[in-house]
C-alpha cells in the first residue's frame, strides 16, 4: 500500500470484507464520538439506509481545535483510510441515541472490521442526491468516478 494509492469511493452500506486492506473514501454522518477510544459511528449520509461502520479517527486528531463534527449533531464528514479486519474491537457501547436525538437501535454496525482513518475532513455542501448519482455511475464506469458537481458551490 503506497500513499500516493487513490481510495475508492464506497457507500457505506456497501462496505464489506472484499474492502479489507484497501484505502477508501467514505461519506457520512457522525452519530457516535467515544473520547476514550476516538472511534466514530459513521452513519451513510442518507439517512433511509440504517448501515453504520466504526472509523478509529485517532490521527485525524488535532488539539488545537475543535472540529465542528465533534460538537455538531450528524455533521457530515469524508473520512480516508484503511478498512482492517478485526477480530475484537475495543468499542464503545453504540449510544441509544445518536447526537439529534434518533434512535440508534435498528442501526447496523458491523464489528468485523474498522476503518483506520488518516484523513477527516468536515463536508458541510455535501449533497447526499449528486452523491447517491455519483455511486449509481461509478457502478457502470469502472474504479475511478469523479465527485464533480458533489459540493454545492
Amino acid at each position: 500500500m503506497s500513499e500516493s494509492e487513490s481510495a475508492q469511493l464506497v457507500k457505506i452500506s456497501e462496505v464489506s470484507s472484499v474492502h479489507v486492506n484497501k484505502k477508501l473514501r467514505l461519506y457520512g454522518r457522525v452519530c457516535s464520538y467515544d473520547v476514550d477510544t476516538s472511534l466514530i459511528v459513521l452513519r451513510d449520509p442518507n439517512l433511509s439506509r440504517r448501515k453504520g461502520v466504526w472509523a478509529d479517527v485517532t490521527l485525524c486528531l488535532n488539539s488545537k481545535y475543535s472540529a465542528p463534527w465533534k460538537r455538531e449533531p450528524m455533521h457530515i464528514v469524508t473520512v480516508v483510510g484503511y478498512l482492517e479486519a478485526c477480530e475484537e474491537l475495543d468499542q464503545p457501547p453504540l449510544p441509544e441515541l445518536d447526537q439529534d436525538g434518533a434512535l440508534l437501535g435498528h442501526l447496523e454496525v458491523d464489528s468485523r472490521w474498522v476503518l483506520r482513518a488518516i484523513v477527516l475532513e468536515g463536508c458541510d455542501d455535501l449533497d447526499v442526491e449528486i452523491l447517491d448519482e455519483t455511486h449509481r455511475r461509478m457502478a457502470n464506469r469502472g474504479p475511478y468516478p469523479t465527485l464533480d458537481g458533489c459540493l454545492s458551490k
